[in-house]
């Protein structure tokens, strides 16, 4: 083989690899009141679908088994993402709410750290992903 065709398989090998690296997220769930149901978490990389957790860009579920889970969330590129997530008592895929619209299963969100008296924003929540991470999110 010559030269240049080396450096081009070279050259293209790298750039693959560059741009196509990603990232995990090492999540800590803490603050889970109850042994029951599951935590379902919902992971936003834009402003537009925050909160709308079908149009998440990913979502997971995960069995409650005790009061801290661990989950590890792979596979994400570079960016900015936000992390919502509620403890699904009932396991019916919808958090539950009392009569005054206030939500009746715990919740939390990525750097929200204490009870919130409205609805956060993306620009709240969110954080830039360019190495694997760890994030805990206490249940409120």
């Amino acid at each position: 083989m010559n030269l240049r065709i080396l450096l081009s398989i070279l050259f293209i090998t790298i750039t693959q690899l560059l741009f196509s690296q990603t990232y995990s997220i090492a999540l800590t769930v803490t603050d889970i009141s109850k042994i029951e149901g599951e935590i379902l978490i919902a992971v936003y990389n834009n402003e537009e679908t925050f909160l709308d957790i079908e149009n998440a860009f990913k979502v997971y579920s995960k069995k409650v088994k005790k009061n801290t889970m661990v989950l590890n969330l792979n596979n994400y590129p570079k960016g900015n993402y936000s992390i919502a997530l509620f403890h699904d008592e009932d396991i019916n895929g919808k958090m539950e709410r009392n009569f005054l619209g206030i939500p009746s299963e715990d919740y939390g969100f990525s750097n929200i750290s204490s009870t919130v008296f409205s609805r956060p924003s993306y620009e709240e929540t969110k954080f830039y992903l360019n190495s694997d991470t760890t994030i805990t999110i206490p249940l409120l």
